[in-house]
């Protein structure tokens, strides 16, 4: 190799270091200028949580309503402040709703007149519902703690929004007399002792959902998906489900006396001992579903879906198709 290659050689050698340390350096940079914006990012974010948290122990509902969205939307920006958020404004909720069992604001209505309207939550109990029910879902969803409070008159179902979402939420002993719930998905939510008297909305879902010794009473449901509902004890006189799904359902020793039920699929539900006097069964299908011990006429029945897999109670036999009465 000649003077002039090895010059060549150790003057590309040394072009080829500069460079190099030129491109470390320059992610170095890249790095630090990453971090510094991350810094400014998280401090950003930290003085808007600051400033609407202050905004929550405002005098003016108006004002803890906009802290409640400025948090919202801390939530969308930043998915690690997330949870913070949602218990943040669930403390919130749980703080300002009345508790559970609080008579109406409005007087009640005199025996068989027309039920009083019940008023709504206050308007930031309601936007904090709200905020709660739009939070992104992520694949552990976070326990909701909504328990015990007055939540009558609740508006869940929000015209050209997204449906709320309350799955595995905790609401037991809560009260959503008269509420829209609509749409609304209750999937896996702990919800014994829950009232939704007189509430409403269709297409809810309410799968795999605990409600025990809950109060439907009036409620209109059609359409419900309450695939393996736990609604045993539970009452739900004059209610309606038409079209509802509950399929696998637990409805032992439920009231559903005078319920809509047409069209209801009670595939393999458990409806041992429930009372279903006047009911109207038009369509519900009973296929391996267990009515032992339920009252129930075989007029009833013949209006619905009855096979050789449903057991009857003692007292009706299936004969030639039809659901007779036997010694």
């Amino acid at each position: 190799m000649g003077v002039a290659a090895v010059i060549a050689l150790v003057f590309s050698t040394i072009a080829t270091r500069a460079t190099n340390d030129t491109v470390t350096a320059a992610k170095k940079q890249v790095e630090l200028t990453r971090r510094q914006v991350e810094l400014t990012e998280r401090g950003q974010i930290t003085d808007r949580f600051t400033a609407a948290v202050e905004q929550l122990g405002s005098d003016d509902s108006e004002v803890r309503l906009g802290g409640l969205y400025a948090l919202e939307r801390i939530a969308k920006d930043s998915e690690t402040d997330q949870p913070v958020v949602i218990e943040v404004v669930g403390t919130f909720v749980r703080e300002n709703a009345k508790p559970a069992g609080t008579p109406p604001a409005k007087p009640v209505s005199p025996p068989r007149a027309e039920p009083a309207e019940v008023p709504p939550p206050a308007v930031d109990v309601q936007g904090g519902v709200s905020v709660i029910g739009r939070r992104e879902m992520r694949a552990v969803a976070d326990i909701i703690d909504l328990s015990h409070i007055n939540l009558a008159g609740l508006d869940a179902n929000i015209p050209d929004r997204p449906a709320q979402n309350f799955a595995k939420a905790l609401l037991e002993g809560t009260d959503l007399s008269s509420a829209d719930v609509g749409r609304v998905n209750f999937t896996g939510a702990q919800m014994r002792d829950v009232r939704l008297v007189a509430a409403s909305g269709s297409r809810s879902n309410f799968t795999m959902t605990a409600m025990s010794h809950a109060d439907l009473t009036r409620a209109e449901l059609n359409g419900a998906v309450m695939l393996g509902v736990r609604l045993d004890r539970a009452t739900a006189r004059r209610a309606a489900f038409d079209g509802a799904d509950m399929s696998k359902a637990i409805l032992v020793n439920a009231d559903l006396r005078d319920a809509q039920l047409g069209g209801v699929n009670f595939m393999e539900a458990n409806l041992v001992n429930a009372d279903l006097r006047s009911a109207y069964l038009g369509g519900a299908q009973f296929p391996k579903a267990d009515l032992t011990g339920a009252k129930v006429t075989a007029d009833q029945l013949n209006t619905a879906v009855v096979d050789g897999t449903t057991k009857l109670p003692r007292g009706l036999a299936l004969i030639d198709g039809k659901v007779r009465t036997v010694p």
